[in-house]
């Protein structure tokens, strides 16, 4: 996309916060409530690529490994997470559970089995889903964190509003896009999709610039793949990343944003208008609220959909919130409940049933016998 192209600027926009930063000097302040290492906490990894076989989790080998300080972010975010209230919010009368994929082809024999169930037998409430989730590749935020890290400069507070304290609050980094580094994870992961075999019917794109050219790339065979125009891509703004403050997570107008990515079908989100009404430069969006926005996204569009494979291209933190606050993940916590690397993909089977319904069936069972 063209506004890509003058990277000169926003390289000279970027290290202007280093030469603020330069002064202050300790530890970066890893609190509870600190949302940007989901995102930004990243460094290069040396290494060949890594095809997960067992589980299909593609990671690039341009990937970038998550630093130690983040691994123990993550059991502090579990912990935030559930002090706001995220884990018992409101939510609805669905459960969701998922499960990672260990075959793809046994997975859509399922769920073919299951569709067929289902125009037989009303009897059949649980539906199922194959869907690729996706974080972006890097962006040029996550590169300002990781220079910030890796020079000891620090970080206190990641929500200070003060530009000249905080360089993610800044202008120059609204609706952060992608560097040279995560191109290339993109690229590399298109290839692997091609390797692995992925076939998604249906592509779900957060409408930030970042999430959008990670989708374009990673999936550009998706988009060629059909006579009448390819797989669909539906740009939803239920899929943003965590609302407010970040300027990184500022959409762009939705004009320029069309323009750049004209293939994406961008209609949900008319009624948002021109302007992101969603952030706020002075307010976070709670806990609570993004949690419920990923529940009634899985609930609302994506279990209603009429494909059965789909990929879901977003961000890191609604990624580890909707793993570890929203859905259900069985055995396999620990692996799924884990943080993105950027450009990561899982392939997850999600099952949707309504848990009112049960408990009726059951009472029923019991006062008949």
């Amino acid at each position: 996309p063209s506004s890509y192209t003058s990277l000169d600027n926003m390289r000279q926009s970027i290290t202007f916060p280093f030469v603020q930063l330069s002064l202050l000097r300790g530890h970066i302040h890893h609190s509870a409530a600190f949302h940007a290492p989901s995102s930004l906490s990243i460094r290069n990894s040396v290494g060949g690529l890594h095809h997960h076989h067992h589980h299909h989790r593609q990671r690039s080998s341009y990937s970038t490994s998550l630093p130690m300080a983040l691994s123990n972010m993550v059991e502090e975010r579990k912990v935030w997470l559930e002090a706001h209230g995220a884990m018992e919010g409101v939510h609805g009368s669905f459960q969701i559970r998922a499960e990672l994929v260990h075959d793809l082809d046994a997975t859509r024999a399922e769920l073919l089995k299951q569709e067929e169930e289902s125009t037989t037998s009303s009897s059949n409430k649980k539906n199922s889903k194959l869907v690729h989730f996706q974080r972006h590749g890097q962006g040029y935020h996550n590169l300002i964190f990781r220079v910030l890290e890796e020079n000891g400069l620090p970080i206190t507070d990641i929500y200070n509003q003060d530009p000249n304290q905080n360089p993610f609050v800044k202008t120059e980094i609204r609706d952060s896009p992608l560097t040279e580094l995560g191109r290339l994870q993109c690229q590399e992961q298109r290839t692997n999709v091609q390797t692995l075999g992925l076939k998604p019917e249906l592509v779900i794109v957060s409408p930030l610039h970042r999430a959008l050219l990670t989708a374009q790339l990673t999936f550009q065979d998706a988009i060629m793949s059909d006579e009448n125009g390819g797989v669909p891509f539906v740009a939803h703004s239920a899929c943003r990343e965590e609302l407010g403050i970040l300027t990184c997570n500022w959409r762009r107008p939705l004009s320029e944003t069309k323009q750049e990515f004209p293939l994406v079908d961008f209609s949900l989100l008319l009624e948002e208008g021109e302007e992101d009404t969603l952030w706020s430069p002075t307010e976070k969006e709670a806990a609570t609220d993004q949690s419920q926005r990923i529940y009634d996204f899985l609930v609302d569009y994506l279990r209603v959909q009429p494909q059965q494979e789909i990929a879901v291209v977003g961000h890191s933190a609604w990624l580890f919130t909707m793993c570890n606050a929203v859905m259900d993940c069985g055995n396999n916590d620990e692996e799924l409940a884990s943080w993105f690397g950027t450009s990561e993909i899982r392939s997850m089977k999600l099952t949707w049933w309504e848990e009112q319904e049960e408990e009726e069936g059951d009472d029923k069972t019991e006062s008949s016998s």
